[in-house]
């Protein structure tokens, strides 16, 4: 399960992306759902990406390739000079490729 905010879904709803950070564990406690990433536009020019997994796949994993960290279940990165939809996309393939091990 992937979900996005962008930086005008924060205005309209007069949030922050600190505020979303539940949202990924949200994701995950879903039926069915091994692993879900929020994919969050922090900034102009930057994204931040967190990841939760059930267990078997491995999220650090996933968020060292792009240069972050975190632990098994729960990970994440950011993504500087890449729009949110290129990181969108790059997180979905990332997934899709671990869920097929």
């Amino acid at each position: 399960m992937v979900s996005f905010l962008t930086l005008e879904d924060f205005e309209e709803l007069g949030s922050t992306p600190a505020e979303a950070e539940d949202l990924a564990t949200f994701l995950r406690s879903m039926r069915g759902v091994e692993v879900s990433a929020l994919v969050k536009e922090l900034k102009p020019g930057e994204v931040g990406v967190s990841l939760r997994s059930r267990g078997r796949i491995d999220v650090a994993r996933l968020a060292a390739s792009e240069g972050g960290g975190g632990h098994r279940r729960a990970a994440g990165f950011r993504k500087r000079n890449l729009s949110l939809f290129e990181v969108l996309h790059r997180v979905k393939s990332q997934i899709e490729a671990l869920l097929e091990e």
